[in-house]
C-alpha cells in the first residue's frame, strides 16, 4: 500500500508569496509522512527519502535537475533523488540558488521577470518497511511553483561593470529599471576602437560622445531636439551634409 505524503512546500526567509530572490536560501519541507497503519514515518523505518527538483520552461514543458550531471534535462526513471534530512516529524532540504551554475556556466535558478519562466517546483519520494517487514512507497504531489530571480534582479538601480574583473573592465554602466526589470535610463562609459564612448540614454533618446570626440544627439522616433534659451554657434552648421549660412 502507498504511503500518505502531503504536498511539499517551498519557502524563503522573509518572503511572502511565490517570488524568491537568489540571495536567500529556499527551504523545502515535506511531511508528516504516514504509513498505511497511521504511524508517522521516521528515520528508523524509512528506507529511502529524497526529492527531485523541476522547472517549468514554458506552458506544459518541464525539465528535472540532474544533480550528478549538473544539467536540466527531460525526466528519466533512473534519475537519482537528492537527499532530505529528518527534523521531528518533517523532512527537509535547503536549496541554495546564488552562485549555483549548470555545467555550461548558466545560472541554475534564473526566472525571467518578463516571461515568468522558468518556474521551479519539487516532488518528494519515500520508501519504508512496516513492523511486519512489508515495504511501502509513495511520491508526494508537486509543490506550488515559485519564481527565483537572479542576484540583483530585484534592484531598481545599480552599477554594472563588464567584464566583472576590475583590471579587465571595458564598460561601466549606471542604470535605473522599471517595475518589470527593464533598464529605462542608463549612463554608460565604454572602450571602443581604441577610444572611449560616453552615452546617456532614456525613453528611446540618447546623447553620445564618440571616440572621435563628436557629440551625437539622437531623439526618440517622432521627437525633436529642443533648446531652451539662446544658441550660440561658433563654426559651420551642416544640414544633411550641406553647409548652411547663419545670418
Amino acid at each position: 500500500m502507498p504511503l500518505t505524503i502531503p504536498q511539499p512546500t517551498l519557502s524563503s526567509p522573509g518572503v511572502t508569496g511565490n517570488v524568491f530572490g537568489a540571495e536567500k536560501p529556499i527551504n523545502l519541507v515535506c511531511g508528516p509522512v504516514t504509513l498505511p497503519d497511521g504511524a508517522t514515518l521516521g528515520p528508523a523505518t524509512a528506507t529511502h527519502f529524497g526529492f527531485q527538483l523541476f522547472r517549468e520552461i514554458g506552458p506544459g514543458a518541464t525539465e528535472v535537475w540532474d544533480e550528478k550531471d549538473h544539467t536540466w534535462a527531460p525526466l528519466v526513471p533512473s534519475l537519482e533523488d537528492q537527499p532530505l534530512f529528518p527534523e521531528g516529524t518533517l523532512w527537509k532540504a535547503i536549496l541554495v540558488a546564488v552562485g549555483q551554475k549548470d555545467k555550461a556556466g548558466n545560472d541554475k535558478f534564473a526566472t525571467d521577470r518578463v516571461t515568468g519562466f522558468p518556474r521551479y517546483f519539487a516532488r518528494c519520494g519515500f520508501r519504508a518497511r512496516d513492523p511486519g517487514g512489508t515495504e511501502h512507497a509513495g511520491a508526494s504531489p508537486r509543490s506550488a511553483a515559485v519564481s527565483v530571480l537572479a542576484l540583483g534582479d530585484r534592484d531598481r538601480a545599480g552599477l554594472a561593470i563588464n567584464p566583472k574583473s576590475l583590471p579587465d573592465a571595458t564598460e561601466v554602466r549606471i542604470f535605473l529599471k522599471d517595475a518589470l526589470g527593464g533598464e529605462r535610463g542608463t549612463v554608460a562609459i565604454r572602450e571602443s576602437g581604441g577610444g572611449f564612448v560616453v552615452e546617456l540614454a532614456a525613453s528611446g533618446g540618447s546623447v553620445r560622445l564618440t571616440s572621435q570626440g563628436e557629440i551625437v544627439l539622437a531623439p526618440a522616433s517622432g521627437r525633436g531636439v529642443r533648446i531652451e534659451g539662446d544658441l550660440a554657434v561658433s563654426g559651420a552648421i551642416r544640414v544633411a551634409g550641406t553647409l548652411v549660412d547663419v545670418p
